[in-house]
């Protein structure tokens, strides 16, 4: 499904064979090749974007992040920066920093591609 955000438009069809119709309050016009690969790109960055997020928050949900993030707060007030809890943190840190590297080298590639629709957003991501 495309996403299109054109001023006034209020709906759009596939017409097949690569052709979009866009409908607005008094018309309807056939979009331009660049509206389409607009659209096309922004629509594989957010599942981009939506997969980064689904990963993230299956192994880290937001009350744990946010639990994380306090309790790395207390370690450092408290200079507790060697042991494993402080490194199983940071590793968990990592990982995410890692998730997001590689959604934003993904967004990159769908943003310059012609073929948007080409870029697997599905592989590669961080175990």
């Amino acid at each position: 499904m495309l996403t299109f955000q054109i001023d006034g438009c209020t709906g759009v069809a596939d017409l097949g064979g690569g052709q979009w119709r866009l409908d607005f309050a008094e018309s309807s016009r056939l979009a331009t090749a660049a509206e389409v690969l607009a659209a096309k790109r922004t629509t594989q960055i957010t599942s981009v974007k939506l997969k980064a997020r689904e990963f993230i928050l299956a192994v880290l949900p937001e009350w744990k992040q946010v639990n994380m993030t306090a309790r790395m707060l207390e370690k450092l007030y408290l200079a507790e920066t060697d042991d494993a809890e402080w490194q199983a943190m940071q590793g968990a840190w990592n990982w995410v920093k890692a998730v997001r590297a590689h959604s934003d080298a993904l967004e990159v590639l769908v943003a310059a591609a012609e073929d948007p629709d080409s870029i697997d957003v599905a592989a590669g991501w961080p175990g």
